[in-house]
């Protein structure tokens, strides 16, 4: 035991001060890490910081030495972030519009025009209402006829029952409405039309008429049934034994005849409701039809005024799309100094890049051959005013203009208008002015502004 604690407090002696030693050069070494990252990042963010004021300056100088070369490369980030989309929108909301406008065109020229009188829409509606019952009811009593002539079966007497219906629904339109519905070409012959309708009375009269006649196989069934066990009754009655009295067989023999004028009486009433609501559906078909067409030709109103009220949407924020960024460009100019005469400047050079990306020599005065230099401004764009101005930094004779060689950094389509927004120009004395308030350029992507 004495020697294992000689040995043990030998270790302890020397071992302990050198891991103590180790693990102050541990942390030595730890923190002079540490100090150099952080003084790595200090320089980072320095160069970072640097590099943003060298990118403001050369921002801030291009706005004040060259405001047309800012303006265009503003104005193309322009057409590629919002007002491509928009154009595109506004594209598709009247393409939609047109096409709905043209439905309602189609309705209205088979109606004899828009207007559709009160007295005219509560007759049809009235008539498509009460259309519904009769075919509703139609349906089941024919349903109910034919299960009387196939009995144990669903789906045969439902469906013949609606194609009875069907076929008086068909006729009763094309004797009534072959003209109105334009089922024939406009140079039909009389005889053709004549011979049409013909046809189509004798297709509702006939299976109305059929429906008639064998309407009373709804009733036989149960009546002939109540008939045959009083018959029954009866016979048992004479030959059972002894005899039933006389009396009692005279009352048996009345039940049977009870039940046959029962039977033709249900039959009757069946023939009597199958004629009528037959022959109701006829005229009634012709108003469903046309109340059915005043719904759609509704319908169709309806989606047209949907869809300009779209359009005018949109139209709505083009313009203030472009009232924004007038504003906004506006703001950036007078910020450096600048004012509204530069926008002819960044006019040109807009129409000079449109000139390049369709190809056409560009002249002496920075506009494409043909343009209406001197012809004033068109509607919604400004004038190019002082294109022969040799002073100006847009002017394609100026050989030390770092501008001609500027590429375009915001996606302009080939061949796209060059129209400037209407700008609301600022007074840069700070003059009273009842113009619209200056605002900055929202930031995104290749922002000249910030």
């Amino acid at each position: 035991m004495i020697e294992l604690g000689l040995v043990i407090a030998t270790i302890a002696l020397f071992g302990l001060p050198a891991a103590a030693v180790g693990a102050k050069r541990l942390a030595d070494q730890r923190q002079t890490q540490r100090e150099a990252a952080r003084e790595q990042r200090e320089r980072e963010r320095e160069r970072r910081e640097a590099a943003a004021r060298d990118e403001t300056e050369r921002i801030d100088t291009l706005w004040r030495e060259h405001p047309d070369i800012g303006g265009l490369t503003e104005y193309l980030r322009y057409i590629h972030l919002r007002r491509g989309q928009l154009d595109r929108d506004r594209a598709d909301a009247h393409d939609d519009f047109e096409q709905r406008k043209e439905d309602v065109d189609a309705l209205a020229a088979d109606r004899g025009g828009e207007r559709v009188p009160s007295g005219h829409r509560i007759l049809v509606l009235a008539a498509l209402v009460l259309f519904a019952v009769v075919l509703y009811l139609g349906v089941a009593l024919d349903y109910l006829i034919f299960r009387g002539l196939h009995p144990g079966t669903v789906l045969l007497p439902l469906g013949l029952a609606c194609l009875a219906v069907f076929g008086i629904m068909t006729g009763s339109v094309i004797f009534l409405g072959v003209g109105r519905h334009k089922l024939l070409p406009a140079a039909s012959s009389l005889y053709v039309r004549l011979t049409l309708r013909l046809f189509g009375l004798m297709l509702a009269g006939g299976v109305a008429l059929y429906m008639t006649i064998i309407a009373p196989y709804r009733s036989a069934a149960a009546g002939q049934a109540r008939i045959d066990n009083a018959v029954s009754t009866v016979q048992s009655a004479k030959t059972s034994v002894p005899p039933a009295p006389p009396i009692v067989i005279k009352q048996d023999q009345q039940a049977v005849v009870q039940a046959q004028a029962s039977l033709q009486e249900a039959q009757r009433v069946d023939q009597l409701s199958a004629a009528t609501l037959a022959f109701l559906e006829i005229p009634l078909a012709e108003g469903a039809v046309l109340g059915a067409e005043l719904l759609i030709f509704d319908l169709a109103r309806k989606r047209r005024d949907q869809a300009r009220q779209v359009v005018r949407e949109i139209e709505g924020e083009t313009g203030a799309a472009e009232a924004q960024f007038a504003n906004d460009l506006m703001g950036v100019l007078v910020a450096r100094g600048h004012d509204e005469t530069v926008i002819p400047h960044i006019m040109r050079r807009m129409q000079r890049l449109q000139a390049a990306w369709s190809g056409q020599p560009v002249q002496a005065h920075g506009l494409p051959p043909g343009s209406a230099d001197d012809a004033g401004p068109a509607p919604g764009t400004l004038a190019a005013d002082g294109a022969g101005d040799p002073r100006d930094p847009g002017d394609p004779g100026d050989p030390g203009d770092p501008g001609d060689a500027a590429e375009p950094g915001g996606g302009m389509r080939p061949g796209a208008s060059a129209a400037f927004p209407a700008v609301t120009v600022v007074d840069p004395a700070g003059g009273p002015s009842d113009l619209a308030p200056v605002t900055r350029l929202e930031p995104a992507e290749h922002n000249q502004t910030r």
